[in-house]
């Protein structure tokens, strides 16, 4: 029925700390792929076609702060 919660069943427990896991996973990796890409795009970390072009550190800080809200979200929920 419409507007008639239902208690949590042991599926939808599984299922939320399933998706929570995803988040904290994904949110590990985009912070770090992030982190990365910032210290190319600033000079830090050589070896790449990336590596002093400040559009990547830009880029890198968006996807970090991306990934730290995705953390922080699957840690809230947990």
């Amino acid at each position: 029925m419409p507007g008639k919660l239902s208690a949590p069943t042991d599926k939808n427990v599984r299922l939320t700390r399933m998706s929570n896991g995803i988040r904290i996973t994904l949110g590990i990796v985009a912070t770090l792929v992030g982190l990365v890409w910032i210290g190319q795009g600033l000079n830090i970390l050589p070896g790449s076609s990336m590596t002093g072009d400040m559009k990547w550190a830009y880029i890198g800080g968006v996807v970090a702060l991306v990934g730290l809200v995705l953390l922080f979200m699957g840690k809230r929920k947990a």
